[in-house]
């Protein structure tokens, strides 16, 4: 293991060269902010300062080793109809290893089939699914890296497909600065069936940095996040590099209570359509930790009719 870092950092190199477009790819909803805390900051939480089990989702090498019998579950009541929910647990093997486990379930709702003129005949519906297992290296004390494998199904009227991918995390950590630096590559794999015939599509590759710093004369976080580098940045136009910047910053006025804010720059400019929706892209957050559990809250704009409100109970299971 003491080359893994290294080769880490050569698949993400190698990866950042390659670029998808838009609709092109399957399993997108495995790039969906699954907890409170990733949904309250952008969307983008792969370096914050919460180092529970929903880290499974975001940056698996942010599961600290005090995150032992650790368990999370979350619940997001999504546009429409469409609704999804996921859980997650760690456990700490010793020093040196920890593992995490955990499901994501979306439910899309039901449809009317019609025909071409418009004749109802019965009802269908979609789903996706992925089952995560994660093994995350203590390499030294401020260094920890993580593989995640996960298995993904699709159901979609009568279509079925399945795939395979693989997320890779790093985290850095100075805590004398409270500086976290972090990096991720998610959905690294491929479609085993495809939904028809014999060509499979490619998943949705994410390529993720991040850096936050927690303030010395004041109880806050923030953390800038460039997210979507496997497209390409045009030095050229400045509104395409602005595009891959998620802001977020966290508040703690006290030790039991923190507030969350994120904004996303490329969800704000393609969700924008008029000035009745200069909301989307950001979101806020709460949380409230007692003594054996935390209760999160986020909500998230995504336009001027559709707002996503998501709920999140985590704890140690020791302790209950």
């Amino acid at each position: 293991m003491k080359n893994f870092s290294a080769i880490l950092a050569l698949i993400i190199i190698s990866l950042s060269a390659t670029a998808q477009n838009g609709g092109e790819s399957v399993y997108t909803f495995l790039k969906l902010p699954v907890s409170g805390n990733s949904a309250a900051m952008g969307g983008a939480a792969i370096a914050s300062g919460n180092l529970g089990a929903n880290n499974l989702f975001a940056n698996a090498a942010m599961i600290d080793s005090a995150a032992d019998r650790y368990v999370a579950v979350n619940y997001a009541d999504y546009i429409a109809d469409i609704n999804f929910g996921s859980a997650a647990y760690t456990a700490k093997i010793d020093s040196l290893w920890s593992v995490a486990g955990g499901v994501l379930f979306m439910n899309y709702g039901t449809f009317d089939y019609a025909d071409e003129a418009g004749v109802l005949g019965g009802t269908f519906s979609a789903k996706d699914c992925a089952i995560y297992c994660s093994v995350i290296r203590h390499i030294t004390k401020n260094f920890r890296a993580s593989v995640t494998t996960k298995t993904i199904f699709s159901h979609l009227e009568r279509y079925r497909s399945w795939g395979i991918a693989f997320d890779f995390g790093m985290v850095y950590t100075l805590p004398q600065a409270g500086v976290v630096i972090a990096c991720t590559a998610q959905n690294v794999g491929f479609q085993c069936t495809p939904y028809t015939g014999s060509q499979r599509a490619p998943l949705s590759l994410c390529l993720q940095v991040a850096a936050s710093k927690m303030l010395e004369n004041a109880p806050l976080r923030f953390s800038v996040t460039l997210t979507e580098l496997q497209s390409r940045l045009d030095e050229d136009n400045a509104a395409n590099l602005a595009d891959h910047f998620v802001i977020g910053f966290e508040l703690f006025p006290k030790s039991t209570v923190s507030v969350k804010a994120g904004f996303n720059a490329q969800r704000h400019n393609d969700l924008r359509m008029s000035n009745a929706s200069r909301a989307a892209g950001f979101s806020f957050g709460a949380d409230v930790r007692l003594k054996r559990f935390a209760v999160q809250y986020s909500r998230a704009c995504y336009g001027a009719a559709a707002s996503i409100n998501m709920f999140t109970l985590e704890g140690f299971l020791r302790e209950w």
